[in-house]
């Protein structure tokens, strides 16, 4: 029973691959209520998403900041 109860945990533990020790994005406006949207793109496209993004009203485009939570 004591296997099954470990192994329960340290899979959940690898599934949601907690403790994430990496940094993440990060933006103080999102504290305001603002709503953000992070994409992960290759750097050959960074000007295609840029474009994209323009093109549908962003209001702010840019690199966020990354912290360790």
């Amino acid at each position: 029973m004591l296997s099954l109860i470990l192994g329960t945990f340290g899979s959940f533990l690898v599934l949601n691959r907690f403790p994430d020790r990496r940094p993440e994005p990060y933006d103080p406006d999102l504290n305001t209520g603002r709503i953000g949207l992070v994409v992960e793109a290759p750097d050959d496209l960074r000007e295609d998403v840029i474009a994209a993004l323009d093109a549908l009203g962003a209001e702010d485009i840019g690199e966020p900041e990354r912290r360790s939570l």
